[in-house]
This record gives C-alpha cells, structure tokens and sequence, in this order.
C-alpha cells in the first residue's frame, strides 16, 4: 500500500481524538476571546467608551462626556485589575490556540526525512502540540498578574509575562513548549503523534522513544522500507501499550487510544515480528502481550546504526518475553494454590469510557478557569 494511502487509512482511524482536541483548542480560544471582550470593556479604555458613547446615541455626542460618563459605569477588578499588556499577551494565547485548531493533520503528523533524527522529529511535534498547553500557562499567568500555572502538578508558580513580540527571527514563547517541561495534566492530554519514517531511521532512534511514553501519550510510527524485526521490544513495560504489525487495523488502534496510559505501534514490513502488549488484559505477562510472529532467519547485517547482533538480541528478547507469557504459572504446574492477593499497582482495569471532546475541554477549560466571566 502506498505511504500516502497508510497514513490517510491511519489518520482516519485517530480521526475521533484529533477531532477532540482540536474542538477543545476552539472552544477554548472562543473562551478567551470572551474573556478580552468582558475585560476591555472595562474601566475608562477606548473600547469601553466608544461602547458607551453608542449605546448613549447621537442625540448625547455634543452633550455628554463619553469618557467621564463610562468611568461611572467602569466595573471593579477583575476588569479594571488586566492591564493592556496582560490583555495583550492573552491576545497572543488566543491567537495562538486559534491557529492550532485550524491546522488540521499538520498538527498531529511529523515527517522524518531519510537519514533524519527519529527522536528530534518527535520531539519538534511534541512541542508544536504543546503551544496549546504553553497558551494555556499564559493566559494563567497574564490574568493572575504572573502567578502562573506549574502544568497541574498541584503547585503555583511565578512566571514572567511577555508583551508578543513584534514580528522578528526570534520565536514567541507560546512557539516553543518542549516535552520534558510538560506536567502529568498536560502528558495526559496529548493528542496521538503521528510520525513517517524510513525503516534505517527507526532502528537507530526507537531505543530512545522511551522518555516520551509518559502519562497518556501515543506514538503511531508509520515505517517505509526494511527496519529491525524488533524494534519495539524494548517498550515493553507493564503500563505501556505497545503495537507492532504490518497491517494498519483500526480496531488496534482503538484498543491503544482505549488505553488509559502511554502507547506506541509501529507498521512496518511482514518480515519483522508481530506482537500484541496491552496492559488492560490483566495483571500477568500472559495476559497482557501475544505474539503472533516471528522471522525465521536471523539478522544478517547493520541497518540504521543498529548492528546485526544487537538485532538479534532484541529478537531473542522478544521470543524470551513471549515464552515466559505462554509458560504455565509454578503454583498450576505443582499442584499449589495460587497465592491470592491485590493486583499489582499497574495492572488497573481501563477507566469507563468518557467522551474525548468533554474530556479535552473540561481540562483545557479549568485550566483557564473562566467562572468569573459572567
């Protein structure tokens, strides 16, 4: 199947929370924009008394002191509390999470280059996602006078507030949001990453996927070309969903987005391994992961940095972890009852299912805490 006609199949399976969270960045943005409009009406600035001065008619131009009669209208803090910069720098988050919502697949998708850094690729669209949660920390900051938001890690922090830039070279602060200062609230609501790729590119950078796969962030790799057999054995963790097939099934992914923690699939070639790792399917490796495939012939040489021997250890691991899932529990084989007790900590069933638009805009929108609207 052609690369363009995988990535529209697997962009169309992910469609339900992309979807979300774009919606969650629009309602979010259309929140802001209500929230200048309230505020600039406030106290004697220009908007607020060309608002008076309409509202008082033509009758009253030459009679009435526009400004003078809206200052005895001007409603208290919080209005009168945001100063032009600070309007101004929400301004910027709203602009911000506007463009967000009408980007499209360009939001979710990277493209790595043949030769390119698998782990830089992920990186740049992590951080582009993150603007979001970047606009967010700004609207907090600008509306609190720089008492900001930490990412909703149960802390408040001081942060500067910035007037936007002017347009020059230099990126805006709401440009640049890296994943390693993202908060658990913040990896929780990640939206899936896409990622195209060449085969060599993934062996040399899925060892270093790993500090990505945090609260609930999903990776899709869509691999072209002749890639290691096993390149995402190495994921396998008891809370993290890990998918490796040559076919795009619509009903896995869904199993990943179902799944309340990290998750990571690869399509690459019918000649690599193919195996299952969901944590929901119980506390035991048996239950959690099925391997349906494995190459009969060993790795022959280096592919993308990653030696022929080093392939074949990640092979071998796979084959180690899929006979230890398929083995018969000591206490069964020996006659001896098993020995009762709570499940491990991360082997928590999947939490009820929640609508993803209410999920997304519920966290975006407390973030914001627009109560005081009204």
């Amino acid at each position: 199947m052609p690369s363009d006609e995988r990535l529209a199949l697997v962009l169309e399976a992910l469609d339900a929370p992309h979807a979300a969270f774009r919606a969650a960045l629009g309602t979010t943005a259309d929140q802001l924009a209500h929230y200048l409009t309230e505020h600039r009406r406030g106290g004697d600035g220009p908007d607020r008394v060309t608002q008076m001065a309409q509202e008082l008619g033509p009758f009253a131009s030459e009679r009435i002191d526009a400004r003078k009669f809206s200052s005895l209208f001007a409603p208290p803090s919080p209005a009168a509390s945001v100063n032009g910069r600070a309007l101004d720098a929400i301004e910027h988050a709203r602009a911000t999470l506007a463009d967000m919502a009408a980007r499209g697949q360009s939001l979710v998708h990277v493209d790595v280059p043949a030769g390119g850094d698998l782990i830089s690729g992920v990186a740049r669209g992590l951080e582009g996602i993150g603007r979001a949660f970047s606009a967010v920390r700004a609207f907090e900051a600008a509306r609190h006078g720089g008492q900001g938001s930490d990412g909703g890690q149960g802390r408040t922090t001081r942060t500067a507030v910035e007037t936007p830039p002017s347009p020059s070279p230099s990126p805006s602060p709401l440009d640049v949001f890296p994943f390693s200062r993202w908060g658990q609230a913040e990896r929780r609501r990640c939206p899936p990453l896409v990622v195209t790729l060449g085969g060599a590119d993934l062996g040399a950078g899925a060892a270093g996927l790993a500090p990505f796969l945090d609260g609930a962030v999903k990776l899709v790799l869509l691999v072209e070309g002749e890639a290691p057999p096993a390149p995402l054995v190495r994921a396998i963790t008891p809370g993290t969903f890990v998918l490796q097939s040559p076919d795009i099934e619509p009903e896995r992914l869904a199993r990943m987005i179902a799944w309340d923690g990290p998750g990571i699939a690869a399509f690459l070639s019918a000649t690599a391994a193919q195996f299952i790792h969901d944590p929901s399917g119980g506390p035991a490796l048996g239950h959690r992961l099925t391997v349906s495939h494995l190459p009969e012939e060993a790795p022959s040489r280096a592919l993308g940095g990653v030696s022929a021997r080093q392939q074949a250890d990640e092979l071998r691991q796979l084959a180690e972890l899929a006979a230890l899932a398929t083995a018969p529990s000591p206490a069964v084989e020996s006659g001896e009852p098993a020995l009762a007790g709570p499940a491990p900590a991360l082997s928590s069933s999947p939490l009820p299912p929640v609508d993803p638009v209410d999920k997304l805009a519920a966290w975006l929108l407390s973030q914001a805490d627009l109560g005081d609207l009204g």
